[in-house]
């Protein structure tokens, strides 16, 4: 493939493969490579991409350089040009302009979500190569539904969020037309419909945790806390799940409550109160049969820093009912109930707040 992106669940080995295919033709006079992390950061420390080349890359007699860049050099043969590989980050979307004019017979994105789809784009214009290597494309990366990468590899994923493993590793081709992409099952389709383009092909692999034995093996505790993520982040890193976002009902769950009574001694050790409200105005009506509600929860907190959930009222009505439900909950809950407002951006959210200020007072 062109194109091929490795990703899925956490703990799959996708770095270490991305780094083994960046290392692929360092035997090649000239063979020019290079890896992107989103931010600077990323490239160096405990676990990172440059501090694991340093265990595989000597073996292929890679020489390091850490100035004024982060690059590798491996000898050929005498008189020959070295073949580099180049960790590179791409922070802000203008760092993307420095490899203007640059050609990369390799090109590897690590965490490909991390990155905008304009950067993308335009870095696959970079792969190049005049040393006869043909330039190819490889990607790792962690489920994510709000990346331009869900979209690029839609084909594969089913209806349930999950990679189709029937789908793993087939190839199809595209070619794009302005900001649309057009796909077809083979090369040939493409260029029958666009004799003047040259469709590229692309194909992605499932990545899981039972991938990496070696590290189950050295880590068995390491599914454990996958396991013990709260409900996006296990679905995303452990069941390999694009879709999965949080929502009503999976962020906040009733089961991670537990219920007491007024006189437990949790309740009695609340020192601090606070009724903090999200507000609406609209009623519903026929046109609007499921307008916003308006929230106003009593919270109290411990010196050890435990939360206590006393009363939650709601209410879907005009901002005078609202502001009369206020009034009164303010009223009952007492002077020593602080109480805290959302205050929208512009002079129509400070005016809001100092009527609400006056009415409270």
């Amino acid at each position: 493939a062109d194109i091929a992106i490795f990703g899925g669940a956490a703990g799959g080995g996708k770095s270490y493969a991305l780094l083994l295919k960046a290392a692929q033709y360092t035997h090649v006079p000239g063979y020019s490579g290079i890896v992107f992390r989103r931010e600077a950061v990323q490239l160096t420390g405990g676990g990172s991409l440059w501090a694991e080349s340093q265990e595989l890359y000597p073996a292929l007699g890679g020489v390091p350089r850490e100035s004024p860049q982060l690059e590798w050099r491996f000898p050929t043969r005498p008189g020959a040009a070295d073949a580099v590989v180049e960790f590179r980050h791409l922070q802000h979307d203008k760092h993307k302009l420095a490899h203007q004019g640059k050609a990369y017979a390799f090109l590897g994105f690590d965490e490909l979500t991390h990155f905008d789809a304009s950067q993308f784009w335009y870095l696959l214009s970079r792969a190049r190569s005049t040393c006869g290597v043909t330039p190819f494309v490889r990607a790792t990366c962690n489920p994510d539904p709000d990346s331009f990468v869900r979209q690029l590899i839609d084909w594969w994923i089913g209806e349930d969020g999950r990679p189709i493993s029937e789908r793993s590793g087939a190839l199809r081709w595209f070619v794009r037309r302005g900001d649309s992409i057009e796909w077809a099952d083979s090369r040939e389709e493409l260029v029958v419909e666009h004799p003047d383009s040259r469709p590229m092909s692309l194909t992605f692999i499932p990545s899981s945790l039972e991938d990496n034995p070696a590290l189950v093996a050295a880590d068995p505790t390491y599914r454990a806390r996958l396991e013990a993520l709260p409900f996006v982040e296990r679905a995303r890193l452990l069941e390999q799940n694009w879709d999965v976002r949080p929502i009503a009902g999976n962020v906040f769950r009733r089961g991670w409550f537990r219920i007491v009574e007024p006189d437990d001694p949790v309740v009695r050790d609340a020192t601090q109160w606070v009724r903090a409200w999200d507000l609406a105005g609209t009623e519903a009506n026929e046109v609007n049969a499921d307008p916003d509600w308006t929230r106003g929860a009593l919270v109290g907190a411990t010196a050890d820093k435990r939360l206590v959930i006393r009363h939650i009222e709601g209410v879907r009505a005009t901002s005078g009912g609202v502001e009369e439900l206020m009034q009164n909950l303010a009223a009952q809950d007492g002077q020593g109930v602080k109480i805290a407002l959302w205050q929208d951006p512009g002079q129509a959210g400070k005016s809001q707040i100092r009527a609400l200020r006056n009415l409270l007072r």
